[in-house]
């Protein structure tokens, strides 16, 4: 079997050792929470925040603002015209302007930047969601019976005529605009709750069936490289 690391190399042992340690810490907590659980919280919240900013002067700040940015002063230093690029310089205002949150006298600055930002992040989420929407709206509307190369499909007649019934069923649920006491519609919601306590035990099932893969994963990165990469066993 192939190795993942260079065993020679200290370093790459070292890292071994610190994932496989990490590794027992956060299963720690099923038992409880320690405090170095709590360190570890900490320790990979700094981690990710560092990358968090790393990332975004890589791949935002610098290549849509810094480098238009320099490359306009640069044109007007070298050949003294005007460079639209300079403009960049203007988003230093609204960007200062996110600071003075800290400032009691200023802090109604912020909440011009505030506004504009949930406004534009609104729009976007709204986008979003129609965008997500629409087509499961779209896509609810099957045939009642169901055909497949022009015969008839049994089994595709009754998944449609499942789905529609727990889609009437689920929608008569959450219908709260008169009382529903007659039997019928006592069952109705009864048999729209049942579909979905079963779409939820699914979605728990999977969300348990990722976990173990993660976990069987990180056993086959213990087995291979610190049992049989590091100690040869």
């Amino acid at each position: 079997m192939l190795a993942l690391f260079d065993y020679s190399d200290s370093f790459k042992v070292v890292e071994i050792f610190v994932g496989t340690i990490t590794f027992f810490i956060v299963l720690s907590y099923i038992f409880k929470d320690s405090p170095v659980y709590k360190m570890l919280n900490h320790i990979m919240l700094g981690v990710a925040t560092a990358i968090f900013a790393a990332i975004t002067w890589r791949d935002v700040l610098r290549p849509n603002w810094w480098i238009p940015l320099t490359t306009g002063f640069e044109a007007l230093h070298k050949t003294g015209k005007w460079d639209s690029n300079i403009l960049w310089v203007l988003c230093v205002i609204p960007g200062a302007m996110w600071y003075t949150l800290y400032f009691k006298k200023l802090e109604w600055m912020s909440r011009i930047v505030f506004g504009l930002f949930i406004g534009m992040g609104a729009g976007l989420a709204f986008k979003n969601y129609l965008l997500l929407i629409i087509p499961q709206i779209t896509q609810s509307f099957k045939p009642l019976v169901a055909f497949q190369d022009g015969h008839f499909s049994l089994f595709g007649t009754i998944k449609n005529l499942l789905f529609l019934a727990t889609l009437v069923t689920v929608l008569v649920y959450f219908f709260f605009t008169f009382r529903m006491e007659a039997p019928l519609f006592q069952r109705t919601r009864a048999y729209g709750r049942w579909m979905m306590m079963i779409c939820f035990g699914t979605l728990f099932g999977y969300t348990v069936m990722t976990r173990m893969s993660y976990f069987l994963e990180r056993l086959r990165y213990i087995k291979i490289n610190l049992i049989e990469g590091v100690f040869g066993l």
